[in-house]
Formats: structure tokens, C-alpha cells, sequence
């Protein structure tokens, strides 16, 4: 195997506690033909000193700073500094295993794909104790034409490989070639960017390789969801339908909208959290079909489902209360 340049990409918000291990994870990698791109997204914190002052110590790093717009415009930014042939996305309080790059890397090469996909290693932490380690173990798939990929893409959603940007390893060509970009959104422009790429590949593999370290502050996940987050949740399904029509591939709704209905019921969770009135969603026709033609995977969701459908906010706000109680003393994520 030769040994291409790699861009790692990294947007960089006020994550001081958790900079130095991300960035001592990278540049101690097997695989040694990396440049490592910090793009600063307006922290407040002491994030661009330790970038500035690792780049003394690690020559492939560079650092560049900019005005808070978010991580998808960070990673856009990081993205247009890349030189490397792959490109791969590392977020900043996560970390990777000493083989990681080298890993997918060799993958990507022995099986001549446009695109691999890996399993995470979920770390939760409650106040920076870390409480449990979970790996999300996968199938390994080699898929080798266009029709094999596009019909696999709710399989792979819903098994969570196409959301976030990390754990992946991209093309720089095919990013450059159909200017893909992370779109102007404060979150879930993750999904979009995967769909936007993975409309235009011909193959990928999934490995069951959990070198990706994943941080979760479980108690904050909720409260990150913005209050017009049912609108990014619209424009997302909208898209993955209209890719599939363009596709000519089925658009099996039932299992589609699996992951949209899991991330209605977080936003509702956000809403009641933050004491703000989540009832509109009764009266938001898509929204409740949605959650209609979903299907379930587990009680928790059954509940909100009836609850949702039938218009019951009382036992809407029951269900989260019984599922948080269930996470906090049982220890169940």
C-alpha cells in the first residue's frame, strides 16, 4: 500500500478539558502522512492556545481561527485548507485508537471503495466519570455498485453509520468534484453532508472496527436540540424521500423514519426539560404521521407513539419522566 496524504479534520469549540488527548490520539497514529486541520469556531475558552501550542510540538498541525458559525461551517472551512487525498473528521472531545486512520485507511484501498463506514466505541461520562463503555458492533458489507448502495441507505441509518461524520473515511476528490458542503444548520447538518456524499459513490464498506472513541455527557444530550428543530427534522426527511424517488429505489416509510421518530421524541424530551411548550406538535400533520408510520423498537417508544398520535401531553411528559428515572438509577443509555 502507498502512503497518501490524509486530512484530519477537527472544528474546535470551547473543548479545553478534552483538546490535548484528541490531539495526542492523532498525532501518535500508526499511520504517519497526515496533516491535522484545527479550525477554531470562535471559542471562548483556552482551545486556540492549546492548538497554537501543540502545532510547536507537531508539525502537521495547523490552526486557523474564524467567527463562531457552528461545526459545519468549521469542517466546510477545514475542508478547503485539505490537501490530502482522504479526508476524515475527528470531533474534538472524542478520541481515536492508536490504529484508527491506518485502519481505515487500508480498507478503503484493498477494496477500492468511495466511502468506508466503522463501528464507535461510546464513552459515557457523568461529570467526566466515565460510567460505561459501549461498542456498537456491527456487520462488516462490502457493497460494490451504485444500486446496492442506495438501497442500503435506511439500513445504515438505521443502524446510526450515517450520522455523524466521524468514523468514516472520505474522498477529497468526490467532495471537491460535487462541491459537497456541511449546510448553515446548529445540528444534524452531519446528515445532510453524508446524504449529499453518499448520492454521488459507487461503493463503501462497513467494518465492525470500534477505534472511534466516542464522549457522551449523557445528562446534556437533550438540551442541546434547538426549539426550531422540528423544521431541520422536516427538511431531512423531505430530502432522504426525494433522493430515494430520485434514486428509483423503494421508500419503505415504515423503516425510514425509524431514526426521525427516535430524534422527535428527543426533541419533545428538550422541549418538557426546558419547560417549553411542546404541544404545537399535536396540530403538525407531518410531524404526527411520522411518528404514526414509524416503527417502534422498544416500550418507551410504544408509549410515545400512542401518546403522540392520540394527543395525551400528560402521559407524554410520564413517559420521559419514567425513561430518565430508568437512566439515572438503573444506569440504562
Amino acid at each position: 500500500m502507498n502512503h497518501p496524504l490524509i486530512s484530519v479534520i477537527l472544528p474546535v469549540y470551547n473543548v479545553e478539558k478534552h483538546l490535548k488527548q484528541c490531539l495526542v490520539s492523532i498525532s501518535s497514529q500508526s499511520y504517519k502522512n497526515l496533516e491535522i486541520i484545527l479550525i477554531i469556531d470562535g471559542s471562548k475558552d483556552n482551545s486556540f492556545q492549546i492548538a497554537k501550542d501543540y502545532s510547536l510540538i507537531d508539525s502537521r498541525v495547523s490552526v486557523y481561527w474564524q467567527e463562531n458559525t457552528g461545526s459545519g461551517p468549521a469542517r466546510n472551512a477545514g475542508i478547503s485548507h485539505a490537501t490530502g487525498e482522504y479526508i476524515a473528521f475527528i470531533d474534538p472531545d472524542d478520541w481515536i485508537e492508536d490504529n484508527y486512520i491506518e485502519r481505515l485507511l487500508s480498507v478503503m484501498v484493498e477494496n477500492n471503495v468511495d466511502l468506508v463506514l466503522s463501528s464507535k466505541t461510546e464513552n459515557i461520562f457523568q461529570r467526566e466519570k466515565l460510567l460505561k463503555k459501549i461498542k456498537s458492533n456491527v456487520e462488516e458489507i462490502i457493497l460494490s455498485n451504485k444500486y446496492d448502495v442506495r438501497n442500503n441507505y435506511i439500513n445504515l441509518r438505521n443502524l446510526q453509520l450515517l450520522s455523524a461524520p466521524t468514523q468514516k473515511l472520505f474522498k477529497r476528490s468526490i467532495i471537491n468534484d460535487y462541491q459537497i458542503e456541511f449546510p448553515n444548520l446548529r445540528r444534524s447538518q452531519d446528515i445532510v453532508f453524508n446524504y449529499r456524499y453518499y448520492d454521488k459513490i459507487n461503493s463503501l464498506a462497513v467494518i465492525n472496527y470500534c477505534g472511534y472513541q466516542y464522549r457522551i455527557e449523557q445528562a446534556n444530550y437533550a438540551l442541546r436540540l434547538p426549539v426550531n428543530y422540528i423544521d431541520t427534522i422536516k427538511y431531512i426527511y423531505h430530502d432522504i424521500k426525494e433522493l430515494h424517488k430520485q434514486w428509483g429505489i423503494v421508500f419503505d416509510e415504515s423503516k425510514a423514519v425509524i431514526m426521525t421518530n427516535r430524534v422527535i421524541n428527543a426533541y419533545i424530551e428538550s422541549m418538557i426539560l426546558r419547560k417549553l411548550d411542546f404541544k404545537f406538535i399535536f396540530s403538525d400533520i407531518e410531524i404526527v404521521h411520522i411518528v404514526k408510520v414509524a416503527k417502534t423498537r422498544n416500550i418507551y417508544e410504544k408509549f410515545m407513539k400512542y401518546a403522540i398520535v392520540h394527543r395525551l401531553p400528560k402521559m407524554i411528559i410520564f413517559n420521559i419522566k419514567i425513561k430518565r428515572y430508568v437512566r439515572r438509577f438503573f444506569k440504562v443509555f
